[in-house]
């Protein structure tokens, strides 16, 4: 809960399009003495509703594949979520954690595994900074391949997530109660010891001069 919740305020200052949210309880199947426990559910986008493209795609077959990566590249903001998912370290995002809503655009759900994972502890915060795997580009086409227009934008919104977080981080706080949420604290001194680096990440992962 608390990662979709600190994934879903961090992402919206970034700029990340996202669908409407709620916070209410909803039935699960885990235990069965608590049938229904508080669930972060993300609400269907609005007025289009397309679905996954892992529900849509079947990306192992090569022609599927080829039409998913041309559609997904053209997105204008894919390299801002790819931005933010490294900033929030966030290796899992993948093709199940979007929604398409048009032929260029979709909606990021599901940020619970941002900060290394949800079931961090408070002194993984504190964790080496390095790059964290992005599956929406390693998994779907070698980055060798990828356009020099498409670099230069994955470098270009690593540069404007990290000034819009300290342009926003004292609002951020604020939103997050950090002066009373140790845990949201520890989160979000960890984005900002992230910050620092993350374009030099994306430099070298791009192979880009400098």
């Amino acid at each position: 809960m608390f990662n979709e919740v600190f994934g879903y305020v961090v992402m919206s200052a970034l700029g990340v399009p996202q669908p409407e949210v709620a916070v209410m309880p909803a039935p699960i199947d885990v235990l069965p003495a608590k049938p229904w426990a508080w669930a972060f559910v993300s609400c269907e986008p609005r007025p289009t509703f397309e679905g996954t493209p892992k529900q849509i795609y079947n990306y192992l077959d090569p022609q599927q594949h080829a039409k998913l990566v041309q559609r997904l590249f053209t997105c204008p903001a894919l390299p801002l979520l790819i931005a933010a998912d490294q900033l929030l370290k966030n290796g899992d995002r993948n093709i199940g954690n979007l929604v398409l809503t048009g032929k260029s655009s979709f909606v990021a759900i599901d940020h619970g595994e941002i900060l290394g994972g949800g079931n961090w502890q408070l002194g993984d915060m504190w964790f080496a900074q390095q790059w964290a795997p992005s599956k929406l580009i390693e998994n779907l086409v070698p980055i060798d391949s990828l356009r020099p227009e498409l670099r230069s934008a994955l470098y270009v919104s690593a540069q404007l997530v990290a000034d819009k977080f300290f342009e926003t981080q004292n609002e951020l706080r604020v939103a997050l109660e950090c002066g009373s949420s140790v845990e949201a604290a520890a989160a979000m001194d960890a984005v900002w010891w992230r910050c620092i680096p993350i374009a030099e990440w994306f430099r070298e992962r791009l192979k880009l001069v400098a």
